[in-house]
């Protein structure tokens, strides 16, 4: 790709506009101020025509086909990866970037998988395309990283905690629905995720396959492998639908090569960008997903020796599935894209 003056406008597209993850990819766009000289929206049928509001205007949904995008700079994929398998191998090739948030091509060695503040500097690899990792492996590898610098990172035993928000939409319909009919005896639905969500949780996320170990829980591994560029790092997780609406949480413990002492890690974590370490003292002042709902920053509480070795730590971490989960980290893989001009 050609040099890219930092000051210049892009044309943008995004696909998915009328989903969760693209309003909240639009709002940041706006409140982050990125340099846009024309936004189209696109999404299904059913989506045509429909009015959303964008920095004081108003632009109507564009049904989705690859002869309209693919003449603008910049395009965010934003609507499962269904979508993305059938644009972005055209888009790719002639628009100058496209972003994508869905699982379709986070394997594929021509693709950069990336969190800026972790590999960032590995979108000027691209080849028009750079893939967005799954909201948990996002926010766990924001506090992984830093550790992993300052002490060595050999394995890693995570629990999540998911927010209904990751099944987009409606699951965020579906919960709330469900949590007023639990109250008011109305009708429940189970379209969504196969049982009630309200007052409930779900210990499978996602399609079981080897080993009995669900799709969600192979990215966590696969994903973290690569972004750390550790691609033998022991990882084994157990992912947990919880009825939060947008806030992932994430329970690790995790072993080191050299010794960690708790002292230096709050220091290394203390030195992470968008890392915010937060040490409670009761259940008033602990971080929950309640208090986080639009916070861009990971939060990191609850930071402690595990199994009584120098070489084992266990922590807590929250962030917000839609915003580095998922939108906001698209857009800063958008901002590193335009300031490195590649």
């Amino acid at each position: 790709m050609g040099f890219l003056s930092v000051t210049e406008a892009f044309s943008v597209g995004v696909v998915g506009a009328s989903g969760v993850v693209g309003r909240t990819l639009m709002a940041d766009l706006d409140s982050r101020s990125f340099p846009i000289s024309e936004l189209r929206l696109f999404g299904s049928v059913q989506s045509e025509g429909q009015p959303i509001s964008y920095a004081g205007r108003v632009i109507e949904v564009e049904r989705v086909r690859v002869d309209r995008i693919s003449d603008l700079d910049l395009v965010f994929l934003c609507a499962g990866g269904a979508v993305s398998r059938e644009l972005a191998p055209e888009l790719r090739k002639k628009c100058q970037l496209v972003i994508d948030s869905s699982s379709a091509f986070r394997h594929d060695p021509t693709v950069p998988l990336i969190i800026p503040e972790v590999n960032g500097d590995r979108i000027g690899e691209h080849q028009g395309l750079v893939a967005n990792p799954n909201c948990s492996t996002a926010i766990a590898l924001m506090a992984l990283a830093p550790l992993h610098r300052a002490f060595g990172l050999t394995r890693v035993m995570a629990s999540t905690y998911q927010a209904v928000s990751g099944a987009g939409q409606g699951g965020l319909d579906e919960l709330l629905t469900n949590t007023r009919a639990d109250v008011f005896s109305g009708k429940t639905s189970t379209d969504v995720f196969g049982i009630n969500m309200a007052h409930n949780i779900l210990p499978l996320i996602g399609a079981v396959g080897e080993g009995a170990e669900t799709d969600e829980e192979t990215k966590m591994r696969r994903e973290a492998r690569r972004i750390l560029d550790l691609p033998e790092l022991s990882v084994a997780t157990t992912c947990v639908r919880v009825p939060t609406l947008r806030v992932h949480g994430l329970s690790l413990t995790v072993e080191f090569e050299r010794s960690a002492s708790v002292a230096c890690a709050v220091a290394a974590l203390a030195e992470a960008e968008g890392v915010v370490l937060s040490e409670p003292s009761s259940a008033v002042d602990c971080p929950n997903p309640r208090g986080l709902e639009g916070h861009v920053e990971v939060v990191v509480t609850r930071l402690r020796r595990a199994f009584d070795s120098d070489h084992w730590l266990s922590f807590f971490c929250f962030g917000d599935q839609l915003k580095k989960g998922a939108a906001t980290n698209a857009v800063q893989i958008a901002e590193i894209w335009q300031q490195l001009g590649t």
